[in-house]
């Protein structure tokens, strides 16, 4: 991090202390509560303005959206048109919001105002699908949503075991589903990382394993996201890419370790026990991986040796209640 950014962190709370948005200042020190409060489980800046959104909901409530302006400031929340929120994306040209609607099967798009708010109650898609786990893929569940384009958006929808593709099209409000592109049965697909040539990376939450394709179209790799063999199930987290090396990291939560997978070799070559089991999300900087650990109440970062390899003992960044995102931010003011 830079004298002229702070680390994010939305958080779930644990019961002394509040779920919401927390600040790390960059010069050190506590965790800052900035506000919010219930369970938060993504948090988005906005691309150009002064803007933080968080998504707010558990798995019964009707999900919320809520915004902080640069002057930390909470806003009113937004409806997000479903049930327990769980990714959101601002399109490039900051004009709509896009958010996956867990447990209600749904994708639901904001338009925006000039100021980043957004000016109606979303529009709602509604997805179709299931999956071969009767606990997990009973129905299509979007679990990422991303901005490809101006005017297209991938979804990675664990219950369908389906990437999908929805679009914006002149002269109807909502979504329109235009392609839909199989992945592994029961792999539950969960969150994807870029590698090089269009291609993605995807962590497969149900069956414990990362899949990977080395051409856009090519055919689906996979490997098992962790070496160990444990009593409990592990369900892999978040994913990210290297800048090089091939590799990507991957949180198992259950084991409670980060995977090193070089996608060139088709290896694990390496696996690093955080102090908890859930690592829940993971956020690359220059020369550290940040993880927030749910369970330990931690935010912790290993160090990114030259060769993409970590660090064997992360260091303990923060103590947040229950880690849900983590988030490199240089357009709020900094504490």
């Amino acid at each position: 991090m830079t004298a002229a950014s702070t680390l994010l962190v939305g958080a779930r709370g644990n019961g002394e202390r509040p779920g919401g948005l927390y600040r790390l200042p960059s010069r050190g020190g506590e965790a800052q509560h900035i506000g919010g409060g219930g369970v938060v489980s993504a948090i988005l800046a906005h691309p150009r303005l002064p803007l933080v959104y968080a998504l707010a909901g558990a798995e019964s409530e009707p999900g919320r959206l809520l915004v902080w302006r640069g002057d930390g400031e909470e806003s009113v929340a937004f409806a997000t048109g479903g049930v327990e929120p769980c990714s959101l994306d601002v399109s490039p040209d900051g004009r709509c919001l896009v958010v996956a609607n867990y447990s209600s099967h749904a994708v639901a798009l904001f338009t925006l105002g000039a100021d980043g708010m957004p000016v109606d109650a979303p529009q709602v898609t509604t997805l179709t699908g299931s999956g071969p786990d009767p606990g997990r893929q009973e129905a299509a569940h979007p679990h990422h949503v991303q901005f490809t384009g101006a005017d297209t958006v991938r979804v990675v929808d664990l219950g369908a075991d389906r990437v999908r593709t929805l679009a914006r099209i002149d002269g109807l409000p909502a979504l329109v589903e235009t392609a839909a592109e199989a992945v592994p049965v029961g792999c539950g697909p969960r969150h994807p990382t870029e590698l090089a040539a269009g291609s993605l990376a995807i962590s497969g939450e149900l069956d414990s394993t990362v899949i990977w394709r080395t051409t856009s179209s090519g055919p689906w790799r996979s490997i098992a996201s962790t070496g160990i063999r444990a009593e409990v199930r592990n369900y892999p987290s978040d994913i990210v890419a290297a800048p090089r090396h091939g590799l990507v990291y991957v949180g198992n939560r259950g084991n409670g370790t980060i995977g090193v997978i070089d996608t060139i070799s088709e290896t694990l070559v390496q696996e690093i026990r955080v102090p908890g089991t859930w690592p829940q999300h993971l956020l690359l900087t220059t020369g550290a991986l940040h993880v927030a650990v749910t369970d330990a109440d931690a935010v912790v970062a290993f160090t990114v040796h030259a060769d993409g390899s970590l660090g064997e003992h992360p260091e303990l960044i923060a103590r947040v209640p229950r880690p849900s995102w983590l988030l490199l931010n240089t357009l709020l003011p900094v504490a």
